[in-house]
């Protein structure tokens, strides 16, 4: 089996003048053998969704994703009160680095 490795040439999240946030590395690439084999990347939501934490449990732990980017496109004016309403639902998987959000403001 040959492995195929992609590198991407651009600061993610930072077209905007945007951070990640997250509690871990967003791009293992065969950091010390923590190769990252299945992520998802979901489109940008408009505000921290109610079922958010049920959906982020089913990829993570049923069918095992390993790592998931969450895209947000929130309203200027309620950005940081969603941002962490969306932290405190995603709140286990958060902590332990499984999910990066990526704002799209």
């Amino acid at each position: 089996n040959k492995l195929v490795h992609a590198s991407l040439s651009f600061i993610m999240g930072m077209r905007s003048g945007r951070k990640l946030y997250g509690n871990a590395d967003s791009f293992i690439i065969n950091k010390a053998n923590q190769n990252r084999y299945i992520t998802l990347c979901m489109p940008p939501i408009s505000e921290p969704l109610a079922f958010i934490s049920e959906h982020i449990a089913h990829y993570i732990e049923n069918i095992g994703i390993e790592h998931i980017y969450i895209g947000t496109h929130f309203q200027w004016d309620k950005e940081d009160d969603y941002r962490e309403k969306l932290i405190e639902r995603i709140q286990p998987w958060y902590d332990r680095g499984l999910v990066t959000i990526w704002p799209h403001e």
